[in-house]
């Protein structure tokens, strides 16, 4: 085991008070937000804008992690809703709240106002429906329910289909790539993002291509494919590279950590210790580069989880167990509560060799029978995906033989119906052509008696 080096010890401490001086001037600013919502609502009558505000300012008491107060104003923007008659606003705050309730685990509260939402935008022609079916997609995951959650899913991508929106096509895909990763299916996963990507590339959304690709590097990384995982991983740093949100440089970080530990293991098994070491350096700059981020962002807790399992594998390989252990266990219960469980596998893993090198062998076994446990239900999920896919598919080629034979009878009725139009045209045209000849022949024959009646009058005269 490697030593850590007393440099690394000043860096580590360091990104600790950065931390706590990005987190307070996030605060900061976030009360100074609040207080200018609030003070905008004080002057404002009860029309359509104050909707809009009470929104936002439940948003930003969301963000300030001030659960109560940001119902509250949603409920309040609901109910002028309703006083106003204001449908959009109604659909808006039902959707927020069923947001709300769901971020905070209250499942079958968040789906009533999803469906309320849903069927006011049904009833108003509003777009955006396929939204909130991805919003119960994902409040059906978190509750392991993962059949419903893909259906929900894939009821967003009917919808976007139909509307022909290929960036919110990508990100249904996206969604469900989240979905079966989650469900601990690499390769569906896998296969989502990678039709997510593609369409993505196409539609030029760059922070959107390289979370993706940063995904699938992530997924080939957990399924043994380190030569693939690095070639995404590069590729979505050199797209990172000319971005500068905050987001985009955590992510950044995130995606280098990761790409230096793959790097150490290899350097690792060929006995390069030195190598080895020099990239788990580099990992842990990058973890704690990118740690302030996480650490105040309430919406990327997925992230902050895999950036502490990151950190605490970092540890383990340079000797640092007590460091190791706080990372890995906080990794592995922010793991727990969002439900990934590809992630669990990889967090039980690390501890329970960590258990061993300690010597704590009673709970390296506990571990250990857990991480069997996850990589068991794993391989369990896919066999099941696979059948649920199976019959997905054939529902899929059911409804389509059905909708082929409806446009078979359709073509068959257009073609009669022309048919009939053919014949009614000629028809009428020998109709036409026959009164024609009738006429003609009228017109002579009325002709030949007016000659003979001439003729026979200078006969007459002729002979008087």
């Amino acid at each position: 085991m490697f030593n850590q080096s007393l440099s690394y010890r000043f860096i580590l401490h360091l990104s600790l008070a950065l931390i706590t001086f990005f987190y307070s001037g996030f605060t900061h600013a976030q009360k100074k937000q609040i207080d200018s919502l609030k003070l905008i609502l004080s002057n404002s009558k009860n029309d359509t804008s104050k909707i809009v505000e009470q929104l936002k300012l439940s948003r930003a008491y969301n963000t300030n992690k001030d659960y109560t107060s940001s119902i509250q104003y949603a409920e309040e923007s609901l109910t002028l809703s309703q006083d106003l008659k204001f449908r959009k606003g109604e659909a808006l705050a039902y959707h927020w709240l069923g947001t709300l309730y769901r971020d905070h685990n209250k499942l079958p509260e968040a789906r009533k106002n999803y469906y309320a939402a849903i069927k006011i935008r049904e009833e108003t022609g509003d777009s955006s429906i396929a939204d909130v079916y991805l919003d119960i997609s994902r409040s059906y995951i978190i509750e392991n329910n993962f059949p419903e959650g893909i259906k929900n899913s894939l009821k967003a991508l009917e919808l976007n289909e139909k509307a022909g929106d290929r960036y919110a096509i990508a990100r249904t895909y996206r969604r469900l790539g989240y979905n079966y990763m989650s469900y601990g299916n690499i390769n569906e996963a896998i296969r989502y993002y990678s039709h997510s990507l593609a369409l993505l590339k196409e539609t030029n959304k760059d922070r959107e291509t390289a979370v993706v690709m940063g995904m699938l590097g992530r997924l080939h990384l957990a399924e043994g494919n380190d030569s693939l995982a690095t070639q995404y991983v590069l590729s979505a740093l050199s797209i990172l590279e000319n971005l500068n949100e905050k987001f985009d440089i955590a992510f950044s970080n995130f995606l280098q950590a990761r790409f230096y530990l793959t790097q150490s293991k290899i350097e690792l098994e060929k006995n390069n210790f030195t190598a080895a070491k020099e990239k788990l350096l580099l990992a842990e700059k990058k973890c704690l580069s990118g740690m302030d981020f996480y650490e105040t962002s309430p919406q990327n807790e997925y992230d902050r989880a895999a950036n502490y399992n990151i950190l605490g594998e970092i540890y383990m390989g340079l000797g640092n167990f007590s460091k190791a252990r706080y990372y890995l266990e906080t990794g592995n219960r922010l793991n727990l509560e969002t439900k990934n469980r590809v992630e669990i596998v990889g967090s039980f893993l690390s501890l329970y060799q960590l258990d061993s090198l300690q010597g704590n062998y009673s709970k390296a076994l506990s571990n250990f029978k857990q991480y069997v446990i996850y990589r068991d239900s794993i391989a369990s999920s896919e066999n099941t995906a696979k059948m649920e896919n199976s019959q997905m598919q054939y529902a899929f080629n059911k409804k389509e033989d059905s909708l082929k034979q409806k446009q078979l009878v359709t073509q068959v009725k257009l073609e009669a119906q022309q048919k009939q139009k053919y014949f009614y045209w000629i028809g009428l045209g020998l109709l036409g052509l026959l009164s024609f000849f009738v006429y003609k022949n009228f017109r002579n024959q009325k002709k030949i008696n007016r000659l003979t009646d001439e003729s026979h009058a200078r006969e007459k005269a002729e002979l008087e």
